[in-house]
């Protein structure tokens, strides 16, 4: 517990010195960044997650209406 509560201290003090080295304000990217950033990725790993779980899993994209 004490590494991890470390990890993310150091991860807080690394973006502290990078925002006032470069003189640049905080900004929150959301909740969806990192699902948007590399869909694929995401995608693939869900599938895997659910096939764990031991659902059988089809992937179609859906229809855009019109």
């Amino acid at each position: 517990m004490e590494l991890a509560a470390a990890s993310e201290c150091h991860k807080i003090l690394v973006s502290i010195y990078h925002m006032v080295s470069q003189n640049v304000s905080y900004n929150d990217l959301g909740d969806l960044y990192l699902d948007k950033l590399n869909k694929n990725h995401l995608t693939r790993n869900l599938v895997h997650r659910l096939e764990r779980l031991g659902y059988s899993v089809i992937l179609a994209l859906q229809q855009k209406a019109a």
